[in-house]
């Protein structure tokens, strides 16, 4: 379910400036979303829109406030060709909300189609804190993200994705091999 922020969407069509297509978005967990194969849909997710939710725990076999709040996440097209980051940065009132990236793990070099493991993890000593992070090309991108909280996490979290233009280093000289 997409919300925009009434006042600003009030103001800029009493003023005649823009449709609400400019606003960021919010997009609120919705349970049963708390594992990897039961997560909210969060597309088209675009800079500046939102995640939200409240959990007061990491469980997987739960469904309610004490379980793991899972989004499968597809961003919006890049708006031009090259390399992208792409982060989710985490805010609340008191700090204590994890967010993971999500992946499979791997044996001989073959997923393992039915596992789910940490790629990244944020933490409050990450640089920039709170956010994790993933690079992709000008098509839209793919990442499953999961927030976790503890018993003291009742105030509700945002994850607010940020996309950057990343400049490549050229490395004028062959590299060899090893």
């Amino acid at each position: 379910m997409r919300m925009f922020n009434r006042k600003a969407v009030f103001a800029a069509a009493c003023v005649g400036l823009v449709g609400p297509s400019v606003f960021a978005v919010d997009f609120p967990e919705v349970e049963p979303n708390d594992t990897k194969i039961t997560p909210n849909v969060v597309s088209p997710m675009a800079p500046g829109d939102t995640i939200s939710g409240s959990t007061t725990g990491a469980s997987t076999t739960v469904v309610g406030a004490a379980s793991s709040d899972n989004f499968d996440v597809t961003t919006t097209a890049a708006p031009s060709a090259g390399i992208w980051r792409y982060r989710l940065t985490l805010t609340t009132e008191i700090g204590v909300h994890t967010g993971t990236l999500r992946g499979r793990t791997q044996t001989a070099g073959v997923p393992n189609a039915t596992t789910d493991s940490a790629v990244q993890t944020s933490a409050a000593t990450t640089t920039p804190a709170r956010t994790v992070q993933w690079y992709a090309n000008e098509t839209a991108s793919r990442v499953i993200y999961r927030v976790t909280g503890v018993a003291a996490t009742t105030l509700p979290y945002a994850a607010t994705l940020v996309r950057d233009a990343v400049t490549p280093t050229i490395i004028p000289d062959t590299i060899s091999a090893g």
